[in-house]
């Protein structure tokens, strides 16, 4: 049997479909496309997650589970993960003892001051440019990491999207940053044909949502995340993307 192993973030795990920001993978589109492609799946994904830890929970699981355990063989693997925003990152956060992910807007209630000092100033300090190349980064590492192993694997951006290097490089006069963005691009290379909503902006997530007037959940008071009936629009998508690349 094969096993959909699915990360990414709120809008991967279901949050707001039943009730407040708690997930609900049971309704989450990943449930739904393994339901139909008739596979088992592990859902991994948490809100608010960063691709930092999207990375690194994925390879953990792998490393117990495949290489460690031998619990599954790597055959018997697709991994499936919607990269979640730019803009967020991995942090030690003390009072809960665990790796988090955090930005600007995020919930600081669980943190130590000096955490949310951290997150306010990385925040202040990060430049667009270099966000997108860190991202890319976990991206591609993550690729190479799976096909190493020989693990079928399928990526979406949910909400930002990568520029070519003409248009990177217009964000910063730093020679050496366009120089590295346009080596890392290039080794993607291929790789974007089996990553939805690489550099357009259209196939998104949340803009592709919007353009099917998908109704936002009752239960979202910011009006960001959808009900189980755009989880399954969303499936079909995906499944539709997955059949034009890959004849599945």
């Amino acid at each position: 049997m094969t096993l959909l192993l699915a990360n990414g973030c709120s809008h991967t795990s279901g949050s707001y479909i039943e009730s407040t920001h708690l997930p609900c993978y049971n309704q989450a589109w990943p449930k739904w496309l393994a339901d139909d492609m008739g596979w088992d799946w592990v859902n991994l994904a948490e809100a608010a997650n960063s691709n930092e830890q999207i990375k690194r929970t994925t390879i953990e699981w792998i490393i117990e589970n495949v290489e460690i355990t031998n619990k599954y063989k790597a055959s018997e693997l697709v991994v499936m993960i919607m990269w979640s925003g730019f803009d967020r990152f991995e942090i030690w956060n003390d009072n809960l003892h665990k790796l988090t992910s955090g930005n600007a807007i995020s919930d600081f209630r669980n943190c130590s001051y000096e955490v949310t000092e951290y997150i306010k100033y990385r925040t202040i300090t990060s430049k667009t440019e270099v966000i997108e190349y860190r991202n890319l980064m976990d991206v591609y590492l993550t690729a190479k990491y799976l096909e190493g192993l020989k693990i079928k694997y399928y990526f979406i951006n949910s909400l930002n999207c990568w520029r070519d290097p003409d248009s990177y490089s217009k964000l910063t006069r730093s020679n050496n940053l366009i120089k590295n963005y346009k080596l890392l691009y290039d080794a993607y290379g291929h790789r974007r044909n089996r990553h939805l909503a690489f550099s357009l902006l259209e196939e998104r997530f949340r803009q592709y949502m919007r353009e099917q007037k998908i109704p936002f959940s009752v239960y979202d008071p910011v009006k960001l995340h959808f009900g189980v009936e755009g989880h399954k629009v969303w499936k079909e998508y995906v499944k539709q993307w997955m059949t034009r690349i890959d004849n599945v």
